[in-house]
């Protein structure tokens, strides 16, 4: 009957409708998942590099001008890269 057709019509239209929605979503979610990445990527690029800086004994000052990083993030990498250096001894040790 025409009341059956119209309502197949109608499912299929949403089915279509829902199929698309879909693809759109799995698209934007693409496009977020790389531009986090990069992002990610950039601040991990930028904390070696304030790593190598302060390896050579750089100036924080230059450091934090050069990457633009603050003053407490660079406290972090500094805490890091002398845990990584250093292990669990003091620097009594003679370091």
């Amino acid at each position: 009957t025409w009341e059956k057709r119209e309502k197949m019509i109608r499912k299929e239209e949403y089915e279509d409708g829902e199929a698309v929605g879909e693809a759109r979503g799995y698209e934007r979610g693409v496009e977020q998942g790389i531009e986090q990445g990069i992002e990610q990527g950039i601040e991990q690029g930028i904390a070696k590099v304030a790593v190598n800086m302060l390896a050579r004994n750089m100036s924080k000052e230059i450091i934090l001008q050069m990457t633009g990083l603050s003053l407490e993030e660079l406290q972090k990498l500094s805490t890091i890269r002398n845990r990584n250096q250093h292990g669990d001894h003091s620097c009594e040790k003679g370091c």
